[in-house]
């Protein structure tokens, strides 16, 4: 195997590592993330996937949170979570829409793209 020079091979996170397993058992393919892609708005700048991920994962397996960034870094205050099932997917759309987190009430919907 030849990489270019300047690149790392870097371990994948354990979440990552866990989702592939379970796809695979599934006989889905490994890169499966889910089966509907959530919409979250009016999260707290201070707020990190790992907020997300936690409040999500209370309802159901989350296969990814993305968190959309500016130029510098900083939260723009929205982001999407993918959920494995629809099911799921519908739940926490039920349950976590107006949903304080870090001192701001989330708006959660179904991701329209």
């Amino acid at each position: 195997m030849y990489m270019k020079e300047g690149f790392n091979m870097v371990p994948l996170p354990e979440e990552d590592l866990e989702r592939i397993n379970v796809n695979l058992k599934e006989g889905k393919p490994a890169g499966f993330m889910g089966d509907v892609k959530i919409y979250v708005g009016n999260i707290a700048f201070e707020c990190h996937e790992d907020d997300i991920l936690a409040e999500f994962s209370r309802i159901g397996p989350v296969g990814d949170v993305s968190l959309v960034r500016d130029e510098e870094g900083r939260i723009r205050g929205f982001g999407f979570v993918t959920m494995r099932s629809k099911e799921d997917g519908q739940k926490a759309i039920d349950a976590l829409d107006g949903m304080p987190v870090r001192g701001r009430k989330i708006a959660v919907r179904e991701s329209n793209n």
